[in-house]
């Protein structure tokens, strides 16, 4: 994975961003997409009011970002799909199965609180993965003891030492999908994280080994009824994390849904580490601000927060998105990255027709250094009155190695 990082811009095939961002990062043998739209050349939407017809121009889309960087839809392994109206999901999954072949992704769907521009019905944002120095296959897992839904997906795909796991799955749902405990958020915790030891038990790991969730609720106020779960299932090992409130879940009765990434190193490998900023405080729930996965860091979801965790602002998008952007700089300088490492950022926003006020915080921040990005609107953020939270990765080519016998300088343990 000691390939240097590779922007992947397709000026020439695909509108100008609406951002400070590029269309697609390789990094080694991974893909990091941006979130894909229904739009032409010009930026025109296709399929107005079709779902169907945007999910086919979307998929188009993103085969050039696939095709720019030798891969092909058979190298997925992991589908995001934001819909304006969660009940397409079967919509969106015969054109999964009808224009993606017989590969087999791991899938999240959402009902997304707002998409980035008027007329979305849909946006799919992916990770690929294709070996190019004797790595080991993708390989696409399904989990005994886990319910399968009948869509176009796996549980898990292991894609070398990462591992992708469903959204769809890491929720609370019985073997044959049915929703438990309806009304007791605590005890769906629970299951959802029963769920989850499942899929990581065939795929070779443990819980311990996940290294980032995000957590979609619909009343993102009731966040606290998950916690926990999470303390009893990451006491080993804490994950980064992101917890956003959501319009509306796949299935009726659902109190919240995980997506999951796990990492187990293979051979002599760098081993999973976690890191933390000297001098933050513990956080609101069991999770910590970085893990490292050999070269690649995964990076909690950031706000604009003070220390004592009152909002910069309470209405001012600009200031909250440059404290934001200080925390998430914070958190690589803890594990020696730098904002020209990140290859993907994702940005829950509360407002969506405030994206345009935060562009000129982004690009001074980026530079030139373009990161792949996902913008969507959420019905709400973990703190009040917090107008937008980003999710990072990043990746410097020998920093596993770099790292390997350093330790962090606190702990949240």
């Amino acid at each position: 994975m000691s390939a240097p990082r590779r922007e992947i811009r397709l000026a020439r095939d695909l509108s100008e961003p609406i951002s400070h961002y590029t269309d697609a990062v390789a990094c080694g043998d991974y893909l990091f997409m941006s979130g894909a739209g229904p739009f032409d050349v010009d930026l025109n939407l296709v399929g107005l009011g079709d779902v169907e017809a945007q999910a086919a121009k979307t998929l188009s889309n993103i085969n050039l970002m696939l095709e720019a960087a030798d891969m092909s839809f058979d190298d997925v392994a992991y589908w995001l799909v934001l819909l304006d109206n969660v009940r397409d999901q079967a919509k969106v999954d015969a054109v999964f199965r009808r224009l993606c072949g017989t590969a087999r992704p791991a899938v999240t769907y959402v009902g997304a609180q707002a998409l980035a521009l008027p007329g979305m019905l849909i946006e799919i944002e992916g990770v690929a993965y294709k070996p190019r120095d004797g790595g080991a296959p993708r390989r696409e897992i399904m989990a005994e003891g886990c319910a399968d839904l009948g869509l176009h997906y796996s549980h898990a795909v292991k894609a070398g030492d990462l591992t992708w796991y469903s959204g769809v799955n890491a929720s609370p749902i019985d073997p044959g999908g049915r929703v438990l405990h309806v009304g007791d958020p605590i005890l769906q915790g629970r299951t959802t994280y029963e769920n989850l030891e499942r899929m990581c038990d065939a795929a070779g790991m443990g819980v311990p080994d996940i290294a980032k969730v995000t957590v979609y609720i619909e009343n993102v106020r009731d966040n606290q009824s998950i916690r926990p779960a999470r303390a009893r299932f990451h006491a080993q090992g804490r994950p980064t994390s992101a917890m956003i409130g959501i319009k509306e879940l796949c299935i009726s009765g659902q109190h919240h849904l995980i997506e999951p990434v796990g990492y187990k190193a293979s051979g002599d490998n760098p081993p999973r580490k976690e890191w933390v900023v000297p001098g933050y405080r513990q956080p609101i729930s069991h999770y910590t601000d970085a893990v490292q996965c050999g070269d690649i860091l995964f990076v909690s979801g950031a706000g604009g927060l003070e220390a004592d965790l009152r909002p910069v602002s309470d209405r001012d998008v600009v200031k909250q998105a440059e404290k934001t952007f200080e925390h998430i700089a914070a958190m690589l300088d803890a594990s020696g990255y730098g904002f020209e490492d990140v290859v993907k950022v994702t940005v829950f926003h509360t407002h969506v027709i405030e994206r345009t006020l935060i562009n000129p915080v982004r690009q001074k921040v980026f530079g030139d250094s373009l990161p792949a990005s996902t913008l969507y609107g959420v019905s709400g953020l973990a703190i009040e009155p917090l107008r937008l939270e980003i999710q990072s990765i990043a990746y410097k080519p020998g920093m596993g190695e770099a790292n390997r016998d350093k330790e962090p300088a606190g702990s949240y343990g």
